[in-house]
């Protein structure tokens, strides 16, 4: 098992990252005191892997809250039936959240923790690789909103982070593929060196080799904790880490959360904000080359169809997205291989031409 630790201006924490280290999850919990713990998980997840967990935790002093799954439930209302719980079944300052699944799981458990009695202790257990190398790192929480992604949220970092490949063996392929998108993204983004490993290793990853995978997961963490402790509150280096995000959030929202997974959505908005980079000659067309083969070797979608949504729409959703300061819209774009720098575009017109080139035939 390797440890991470983190440390930003408000808090300092563990990330266990390991293979099958479920077994140790007793000691680690005596990490993070808890007079009682609430486990958050959702139907799917508690199917598979609840268990597993609980048989650690003292078993009088364990609630279980089990959400819908989906993106689609990623909502206040989810928000509200946690802290819901948390009022019947009489949880004070001395409780602990458990959130164990993706993303979705995550979110919305530090979402309430961050809210619920002005605070309270969260413990991160990741179920998807999407999760595990981005979502649970860094204490970003919160849910859509008004059809937005991620409207609503606060800056909560959690008391402990798990990272367990074992949850990894049951994730299906089009899942596991989609938590690479965002593997691939820090190479792009902050770490061209990781880039070109990346390169040498994408089909052992995509085929699940246990210690390359570890390596990689290890290695976007170190990544991501490295930006997080010089930029908590994303105002400045922390940007980087939304490489992709805003078309992947307008093409995620566009079709209700319902038909991308957010790495495909990712992936497909990097693709676009390199394009964009090479047509403002900011980065040299062969970047873009190289991240389709990337992302081709993982099946992941390059094109996308426009009969569910405008444009126009797509367009509009961008100008909501939170990264936007005053009129336009801040994108980041690549500028070399492990470099993005932020460009706000005043007008849409070659955003809108952009869209349409990456319409399938």
């Amino acid at each position: 098992m390797r440890t991470i630790r983190a440390s930003t201006k408000l808090s300092e924490y563990n990330v266990y990252i390991g293979n099958n280290i479920i077994s140790q999850f007793a000691s680690l919990f005596d990490t993070v005191p808890a007079d009682r713990f609430v486990v958050i998980t959702d139907q799917q997840i508690a199917k598979q892997y609840l268990l597993s967990v609980t048989k650690y935790l003292p078993p009088d002093c364990v609630d279980v809250v089990i959400l819908d799954s989906g993106e689609q439930n990623k909502n206040f209302a989810t928000v509200s039936k946690i802290i819901d719980d948390l009022i019947e079944k009489h949880h004070d300052r001395s409780s602990t959240l458990i959130s164990l699944g993706g993303g979705v799981v995550g979110d919305v458990t530090g979402f309430a923790a961050s809210i619920f009695m002005r605070g309270i202790k969260w413990i991160q257990i990741p179920t998807t690789l999407l999760a595990q190398v981005d979502a649970s790192i860094g204490g970003k929480t919160g849910c859509n909103y008004a059809g937005v992604k991620n409207l609503l949220g606060t800056f909560y970092q959690p008391n402990a982070v798990v990272i367990d490949t074992w949850f990894l063996n049951s994730l299906p392929t089009r899942e596991y593929n989609a938590g690479l998108a965002e593997v691939i993204k820090y190479g792009v983004a902050c770490d061209q060196e990781f880039f070109l490993w990346l390169e040498k290793n994408i089909v052992l990853l995509r085929d699940r080799d246990p210690q390359v995978l570890l390596l990689a997961i290890e290695r976007c963490c170190q990544t991501k904790l490295r930006i997080v402790e010089l930029d908590e509150h994303d105002h400045g280096a922390r940007m980087a880490l939304n490489f992709g995000h805003t078309f992947a959030h307008a093409l995620e929202s566009a079709t209700d959360f319902k038909h991308y997974l957010h790495g495909e959505a990712v992936a497909l908005g990097m693709l676009l904000a390199t394009e964009l980079a090479v047509k403002l000659e900011l980065v040299q067309s062969g970047l873009l080359a190289r991240l389709s083969k990337l992302l081709s070797c993982l099946a992941l979608p390059l094109q996308f169809d426009l009969e569910m949504y405008s444009v126009e729409q797509l367009c509009n959703l961008m100008l909501q997205d939170k990264k936007n300061r005053g009129a336009g819209i801040n994108l980041i774009l690549p500028c070399a291989l492990g470099a993005v720098r932020v460009v706000k575009m005043n007008g849409i017109d070659c955003i809108e031409e952009l869209f349409k080139d990456y319409v399938s035939p």
